[in-house]
C-alpha cells in the first residue's frame, strides 16, 4: 500500500500534498480516513493521519524550508573562559531582544576547552535581516564589550569563520 509520498507521479505529488493542506482546516473523521487512495493506483490505504498532526508535520516542513541554519567559529582568549561565560548568562535584554527581532532563534555557542574555539550556532528567517544586527548600536556596544575576551577585527566584532553545513537531519 501507498501513502502520501510513497511513488506515483508528480501529479499524484501534487494531489496529495494539496489534500494534505485541505485536511489541515479541519480533523477528519475515521470514516473519511478508511479507504483512501492516496496515490491514485486504486490501493487504499486503511488509516489516515489526523488533521492537527498532519498540521504538525506541516508546520515543521514549513518552518525548515524557511529558516536558514548558520554556523561559525570563533577564538577566545586564553583564561577567559569563566568571564566569557559569566558576560552571557544572560547576555543583555536589550541584545537579546535585538536578535530575536532579526530572526535570530536557537542561537547556542559552544567553547572547545582544548582549543578555545567558540562554536556558534543559529537559525534565521533572511540572511540580510541577520546581516543588520551588525549596524545595530546594542551590537556594536556588546562587541566593545567583548573584545577583550576572544580575537576581533578593528571595529571590535569577532574573527569569525563560516561553516558550510555538510549534513542535516530534522
Amino acid at each position: 500500500m501507498r501513502g502520501i509520498g510513497g511513488g506515483g507521479n508528480a501529479a499524484n505529488c501534487t494531489a496529495a500534498r494539496r489534500a494534505l493542506r485541505l485536511a489541515t482546516a479541519r480533523q477528519p473523521s475515521s470514516k473519511e480516513c478508511s479507504g483512501i487512495d492516496h496515490g491514485g493506483d486504486g490501493q487504499t490505504e486503511t488509516s489516515c493521519l489526523t488533521g492537527r498532526r498532519m498540521r504538525r508535520m506541516l508546520d515543521d516542513t514549513e518552518r525548515s524550508e524557511a529558516m536558514l541554519r548558520k554556523a561559525f567559529v570563533m577564538h577566545l582568549r586564553a583564561g577567559c573562559e569563566e568571564e566569557y561565560r559569566r558576560r552571557h548568562n544572560p547576555i543583555w535584554p536589550e541584545m537579546a531582544a535585538a536578535l530575536k527581532a532579526r530572526g535570530a532563534k536557537n542561537y547556542s555557542i559552544f567553547l572547545h576547552r582544548e582549543t578555545n574555539q567558540l562554536f556558534g550556532y543559529v537559525e534565521i528567517d533572511d540572511e540580510t535581516q541577520w546581516s543588520s544586527m551588525a549596524q545595530t548600536d546594542v551590537c556594536r556596544r556588546w562587541w566593545a564589550y567583548m573584545a577583550p575576551l576572544m580575537a576581533t577585527n578593528p571595529d571590535h566584532s569577532p574573527v569569525t569563520q563560516d561553516l558550510a553545513e555538510v549534513f542535516h537531519l530534522d
